[in-house]
């Protein structure tokens, strides 16, 4: 007799823990309701108990937060000092990459999470996009689709925003940087189509061409131009800028190693190999990118 009324005890109880489940999934995410059911039914009153007592302590510490908004607003009067804006620990800590969430979330998770990237950060988040276009889920898929177009449109305004100061004074310094650094942003972004990824390395190599003929010395200008060079194997034009850039910059690496690229790229292995006995006498200030092009290459040598 003892032993039925108790089965029937732990029936209602178990129905009871479903119900409970039921009411909190909707005002809670799915992963955190089931970690809650899980408590309530393995620990029968006490479950409940630790619940509350972590729901009252939560908000104890919110409510505690408010000496540090007086601070922040405090000194966010102060011109002197520098601050961040505020920041959403919660949201930020339970980030997790775009092409996981969407991946394991049900449709409506994935249309959330992407909807609160979107909100943070477009370009950082192409990828995932991309990914997004995939779903089987068509409004995730539409939403991705939507964010895509809304990236390619805010850099082509801006590139057409920069190129047009460019060109109301091309011998103006700031105004070229500007320029090719909107369209080097859009070249990295992985957003272009190839059709449009090599019209704008076009545009971006001619620009270049100009930069690197004039007083400004930047090392990062004469890589680009000779990586633009050998995609469009134009190796001639290549070779005269990997000239140029050593000369430019007799005591850097980095030339030395626009010259293996370019060495490698038209197969030249007896000058890549000689090029690799200067980098190797040369008493650089090694750094962490050449130590692992020397290791590689000596680690994997090419037959010559």
């Amino acid at each position: 007799m003892f032993e039925n009324y108790l089965s029937l005890m732990m029936l209602a109880y178990f129905i009871f823990c479903l119900l409970y489940f039921g009411v909190i999934v909707k005002f809670e995410s799915f992963s955190i309701s089931i970690i809650k059911f899980i408590i309530v039914l393995l620990l029968p009153v006490i479950g409940f108990i630790l619940i509350i007592v972590f729901a009252v302590s939560g908000r104890v510490t919110v409510k505690s937060d408010k000496e540090i908004k007086e601070f922040v607003s405090f000194t966010h009067k102060r011109n002197f000092i520098y601050h961040e804006e505020a920041v959403d620990f919660e949201k930020e800590i339970n980030t997790i990459p775009l092409q996981d969430s969407l991946k394991f979330n049900d449709s409506k998770a994935k249309r959330s999470y992407l909807i609160y990237v979107l909100k943070k950060n477009f370009s950082g988040h192409i990828y995932g996009l991309k990914k997004a276009l995939q779903s089987s889920d068509s409004e995730t898929a539409h939403y991705a689709a939507a964010a895509l177009m809304e990236i390619k449109n805010q850099f082509e305004n801006k590139i057409a925003f920069e190129k047009e100061n460019y060109e109301r004074d091309s011998d103006n310094i700031e105004s070229a940087n500007k320029y090719a650094a909107t369209l080097k942003e859009y070249l990295n972004s992985g957003i272009a189509d190839s059709t449009d990824y090599y019209d704008f390395l076009n545009v971006y190599s001619m620009l270049l061409d100009k930069l690197i003929s004039g007083d400004i010395k930047n090392e990062q200008y004469f890589e680009d131009k000779i990586s633009a060079a050998i995609i469009f194997g134009e190796y001639e034009s290549a070779l005269d800028i990997c000239r140029k850039f050593l000369t430019a910059f007799p005591e850097s690496e980095k030339p030395y190693i626009c010259y293996l690229k370019y060495f490698y790229a038209v197969k030249n292995y007896k000058a890549f190999n000689n090029a690799m006995k200067k980098i190797k006498e040369k008493s650089f200030s090694s750094t962490e990118k050449l130590e692992g092009i020397i290791s590689f290459w000596e680690g994997g040598r090419v037959c010559f």
